[in-house]
């Protein structure tokens, strides 16, 4: 039975991983190679996410790209927790990371679904009318609401010129 206390962060109970590859160093170094690699690129896509989210203020679906940074962190941890437990056989930390992994996968999932048809249904001249709206001094609004929609608003003030 699981003490939380002690079998969840402690490593007395299990062999580390590296003890089912013999610790042969070709396999052990290609395993911390691998699994870095794909731990430091993992965590660089959500910066991305994150600069394009902060740049493109006329993206409807923001909420859906800050819910994939979170999904693809958590794919990332489960291979630096592959890393380390070829040395610390931490296996209930490394697989309550892999279960939280699973939960915002599948929300991220589910959630994906209903948008598709209105990401699909967005007009293609979206930048092109956020650029002519904003060079006019006005203001483009688009709040989008996570399975329920999402809605434009467009503010543009009037000139009036005197003859």
């Amino acid at each position: 039975m699981l003490n939380v206390g002690q079998d969840f962060l402690t490593d007395s109970s299990f062999i580390p991983h590296g003890h089912c590859y013999l610790w042969k160093p070709s396999l052990v170094w290609l395993n911390i190679i691998s699994d870095s690699l794909i731990t430091l690129v993992y965590y660089s896509i959500p910066i991305a996410l994150v600069y394009f989210v902060h740049k493109r203020k006329d993206f409807p679906f923001k909420w859906i790209l800050l819910l994939f940074g979170a999904f693809i962190v958590s794919c990332g941890t489960t291979h630096l927790m592959d890393v380390w437990t070829l040395w610390h056989p931490t296996y209930w930390l490394s697989t309550f990371i892999k279960f939280i992994t699973a939960i915002i996968s599948l929300y991220t999932a589910i959630a994906l679904l209903p948008i598709i048809p209105q990401a699909l249904a967005l007009p293609i001249g979206m930048s092109i009318s956020y650029q002519i709206i904003n060079k006019h001094g006005g203001i483009l609004k688009c709040i989008s609401t996570p399975l329920q929609g999402t809605e434009f608003t467009i503010q543009i003030p009037i000139q009036i010129k005197s003859v």
